[in-house]
């Protein structure tokens, strides 16, 4: 998550590429929230996007790409953490890929 970041920061402007990583987590914010103003908010980020980006002036589609890419993994991530008050898949990781809040194995 962090290369495909620093990536897209070293091809564009880094209020750019935050802007395009947002959108990890607006998604899934959209897509685990509740209500129907939910959906307002998506196309206002998307113009802001878009507005930020310009893609119609030389746009570095490829640090687009990378900062896209930087987005989807945090929304990833964040559709497999724990809701408020439950246990999800992910958790603290220790050694060697060990849940940190389990007992080692063997």
């Amino acid at each position: 998550m962090l290369l495909t970041f620093m990536a897209a920061a070293a091809r564009l402007p880094l209020g750019t590429a935050s802007a395009l990583e947002f959108l990890g987590p607006l998604t899934v914010a959209v897509i685990q929230g509740t209500g129907r103003t939910r959906w307002l908010w998506p196309p206002i980020a998307a113009l802001g996007v878009l507005l930020l980006t310009r893609p119609w002036h030389d746009a570095d589609l490829p640090g687009i790409g990378f900062a896209l890419t930087a987005a989807g993994r945090v929304a990833h991530a964040g559709s497999v953490s724990p809701p408020p008050g439950g246990r999800g898949r992910s958790g603290p990781v220790g050694v060697e890929g060990e849940r940190a809040d389990e007992p080692p194995v063997g």
